[in-house]
């Protein structure tokens, strides 16, 4: 082993690496030498770790990889199979580490809210393809927040509605009266070229398939009590818990759809669309779409309505469920009444 005098041939990066002595706790490095700052192992921290690095699978380290480093006598080390080990030196010093407080991003344009970030040495991340101007409406750590230098924080956005877009967005839903009615209008005896009721669907399922036997959808209402601050949010946690998806993966996954709308029980079945959060993937099953809505501001109590609702479509493997949403909305819709 080399002595302290030896300089690294590749210096470790400054970061938080796992306490040797302490379980489930990280022990801050700064490149240099151990602080005595320490955190609890957040299972957020661990999840923005994979998004850097990609996924980790079942929480080791490739096998064959070892990283073995000596600086003044700390040793930090990784092999196949195991966590990184740190051990502190006897002679670690207790000079603390710099924190930043998080910006408030909320309401700030995209292009805005890197700036700001930047002024404090943090790093925003939004999905591919986001466009600068659009609106931030999350942020995954809260304003106030202290944390290290250069830390992550990832944001959705409210986008822009085009001229012919959403009827209903999210933005439109916080405006609604609390008191209005909000429910499925589903066409029960739809028998058309497209879709059938489902004849052996359970009590209370609402399952249309699809007439050549490729697709099928099922509508779901329920009360979901959140304490996000506006539908967007609420849309996306309530997505996250009906897929199982992390929030960190809804963040970097999740895209916009729609439901049809109808203003009223008896309105036209497309006079327009609600906006919605959809995840698509596949499985050993087929290809799924999951996509739900949660008009955050209805009182549910009062009104005795569902404010949450969902649609799956599950399709028989090569068939593209975003292709055949459209063709569900002379069928199924949301009415809105205020």
């Amino acid at each position: 082993m080399t002595d302290d005098s030896t300089a690294p041939s590749a210096p470790v990066a400054a970061g938080w690496y796992p306490d040797a002595d302490l379980l489930d706790t990280e022990r801050y490095y700064d490149g240099t030498t151990w602080t005595e700052k320490t955190r609890p192992v957040e299972d957020d921290v661990v999840a923005k770790k994979a998004s850097k690095k990609g996924w980790i699978i079942g929480g080791s380290i490739a096998a064959g990889a070892v990283l073995v480093a000596v600086i003044a006598g700390v040793t930090v080390s990784a092999s196949s199979g195991s966590a990184v080990k740190a051990t502190s030196s006897p002679q670690a010093s207790a000079a603390d580490l710099d924190l930043v407080a998080v910006p408030n991003l909320l309401g700030m344009t995209v292009a805005d809210a890197r700036a700001e970030m930047n002024k404090v040495g943090l790093t925003l991340y939004v999905p591919d393809g986001t466009d600068d101007q659009a609106i931030i409406a999350t942020q995954s750590l809260e304003a106030g927040q202290e944390v290290a230098d250069g830390t992550e924080v990832l944001v959705t956005v409210e986008n822009t509605p085009e001229p012919e877009g959403d009827s209903l967005s999210f933005a439109d839903g916080a405006a609604l009266d609390p008191l209005s009615m909000v429910g499925w209008h589903l066409s029960l005896g739809s028998d058309d070229e497209n879709w059938t009721l489902k004849p052996d669907a359970e009590s209370g399922e609402v399952i249309f398939m699809k007439a050549d036997g490729t697709c099928t959808a099922q509508y779901w209402q329920e009360i979901y009590e959140t304490a996000a601050a506006d539908d967007l949010a609420a849309s996306d946690e309530f997505l996250g818990q009906l897929s199982g998806a992390t929030s960190e993966e809804v963040v970097r996954y999740a895209f916009d759809g729609h439901f049809a709308l109808s203003n009223g029980p008896d309105g036209p079945a497309t006079e327009g669309e609600v906006a919605t959060r959809t995840l698509l993937w596949d499985n050993d099953e087929g290809t799924f779409l999951l996509t739900a809505r949660v008009f955050n501001n209805l009182d549910y109590a009062t009104s005795t309505m569902n404010n949450a609702y969902s649609l799956q479509i599950q399709c028989a493997a090569g068939v593209d469920p975003e292709t055949v949403v459209d063709s569900l909305d002379a069928i199924a819709k949301v009415a809105v009444s205020q």
